[in-house]
């Protein structure tokens, strides 16, 4: 963390420590972004507690962690950039009933817009729960909430639902993060698990990061985020606006975004010739790191990054090519070069065939040619980071297109079944009208005759034959007696004579959601009944 941070960090660790219980006081734990290097979300821990219980100071737990996630949303309102609240899905359930469009607008009203919430599903649900879980989802997703799946690498889920489920981080469950960097199968575990997160177009998280050269190898591997202590205690609510003040970021040269000093590892079992080697490449700038066998260049490997290689053949316990065989497998990056006083054909071959060393150099050697060959080497390892680099800015920005497609696609499905059930439902309640043994009249909030049903135009085509237009005058005048209440019944409506027939009329106002969208006068002859009074003719 940067100076400013880590004073804020130290000030939040405080306010922690003299807090009560995680059972008590709601704690939040931070998302980080490894490109950016920037906060990303925060995250409500919990664990399962009973939400209708009490805590120490007999306050219902339910409403200790609501005020605390509205206090995070004042937070979140307050802070230039979009930082997310991570909720998990079960407490949404138990703490806000009702369908999901209760839970988002219950979330509004807190000051949280469903773009800046997140919601994190237990990696159980989606193996025991995959069809049930996805109708949940989705009407999140498609409001734009970000779906996380956690637990990934540690459960029995399969990818086959995984596909199913409208996902957008899949996060590495932090049982398999810890030994990243000393177990090689680990190692390449946790690689296999980002590259086919990324294969399914998601992002990936990895949880559980305790430390920098764990976060190191995350890094190199392209993991996209990543919480833990690594990135400071559990926050309170109080805790995260001094977080957020201090304008807490993760140090760049974490993030490969700053070149570093060029690191090249010598390895051979003669301590005579590295203190020679160390000599002739000290002029050059470089950062030299040293090893007298193939297990100590390894454990090098694992704890630092290097660029280039340079490793004698004949050595015991491992050979040469044997090390840099391994080290091509874990550490691909680098750019590995033999040294040796032993040219055996079957050695070059080996060597070359396996694509292990970028040069096969012989002892003893010339100075200028052998500083030549590994500064051309470093060049090479330059080169292959910078398109490493790019390529995985384009697989990011490949993936997000591809995750703001799919949401763009869903949200216009939506939008156009919202279309087509508003047109089925115009439809029926035009046929509603046509069915009625009334004439029908809509008219506009302008004024405007915008509407007339079948038996109108049949009983009263002078009057409908203004659609789209004024209503004509007796119309009018009809309309003008139905807006004095003392004339009307709502209920038992105004009797009237019509142009010489006699008739009962209603007139109806119809709501809008924000206005009156207008009224609807509803016509019925009457052919028995007695002809009304002069002063109520229309």
């Amino acid at each position: 963390m940067n100076t400013q941070s880590e004073r804020a960090m130290s000030q939040t660790d405080r306010i922690n420590t003299e807090s009560p219980g995680p059972a008590t006081v709601p704690r939040f734990q931070t998302h980080w972004n490894l490109v950016s290097g920037q906060l990303v979300a925060v995250e409500l821990l919990w664990q399962g507690e009973i939400l209708d219980g009490l805590d120490a100071c007999g306050h219902p737990l339910r409403e200790r962690q609501e005020a605390a996630c509205r206090q995070v949303a004042t937070v979140l309102d307050g802070h230039v950039g979009d930082v997310r609240l991570c909720l998990p899905l079960e407490w949404l359930e138990l703490a806000l009933p009702g369908t999901v469009d209760d839970w988002l607008a219950t979330l509004a009203a807190w000051g949280l817009k469903a773009s800046l919430l997140s919601v994190l599903v237990p990696e159980r649900r989606a193996a025991t729960d995959g069809k049930a879980l996805a109708t949940t989802l989705m009407p999140l997703r498609a409001a734009g909430v970000e779906v996380i799946l956690g637990g990934f690498g540690a459960g029995a889920s399969s990818l086959s639902e995984l596909r199913e489920l409208p996902l957008d981080v899949i996060r590495i469950d932090r049982a398999v993060v810890p030994d990243i960097v000393t177990d090689s199968h680990d190692t390449s575990l946790t690689r296999s698990l980002i590259q086919l997160v990324h294969g399914l177009h998601m992002r990936v998280m990895a949880d559980g990061v305790t430390h920098d050269d764990q976060l190191q190898r995350l890094v190199d591997h392209g993991c996209d985020l990543a919480q833990g202590d690594c990135f400071g205690a559990a926050q309170t609510a109080e805790g995260l606006h001094a977080l957020l003040h201090a304008g807490a970021s993760m140090p760049q040269g974490l993030l490969g975004t700053r070149p570093r000093r060029r690191t090249l590892l010598l390895v051979d079992d003669e301590a005579a010739i590295l203190s020679s080697l160390k000599r002739l490449f000290r002029r050059d700038g470089y950062h030299i790191l040293t090893a007298t066998s193939g297990r100590q260049g390894l454990e090098l490997l694992a704890s630092q990054p290097v660029d280039v290689i340079v490793s004698d053949q004949r050595m015991p316990e491992m050979t040469g090519i044997e090390f840099l065989r391994e080290a091509k497998r874990l550490y691909p990056n680098t750019v590995r070069l033999t040294l040796s006083g032993y040219t055996d054909l079957q050695s070059i071959i080996e060597a070359v065939n396996e694509g292990s060393v970028y040069k096969f150099l012989t002892k003893p050697w010339d100075d200028d040619l052998l500083r030549n060959h590994v500064a051309k080497a470093f060049e090479q390892s330059e080169l292959a980071a910078e398109n490493c680099r790019l390529g995985g800015a384009v697989h990011r920005a490949n993936r997000e297109l591809i995750v703001a497609n799919q949401r763009l696609s869903r949200m216009a499905r939506d939008e156009s079944a919202r279309r087509l059930a508003m047109q089925s439902a115009a439809g029926a309640s035009r046929d509603a009208l046509d069915g009625l043994p009334m004439a029908v009249f809509g008219i506009g909030e302008d004024g405007m005759l915008a509407y007339v049903n079948r038996l109108a135009v049949r009983q009263w085509p002078e009057w409908s034959s203004a659609l789209g237009g004024d209503p004509a005058p007796s119309m009018l005048q009809l309309l003008t007696a139905l807006g004095q209440p003392a004339q009307r019944s709502d209920t038992d409506g105004l009797c009237t004579a019509i142009n010489g027939r006699n008739a009962l009329v209603w007139l109806h106002q119809v709501p809008g959601q924000k206005k009156p969208l207008g009224h609807l006068m509803m016509v019925q002859l009457l052919e028995d009944a007695a002809v009304a009074a002069p002063d109520r003719l229309a």
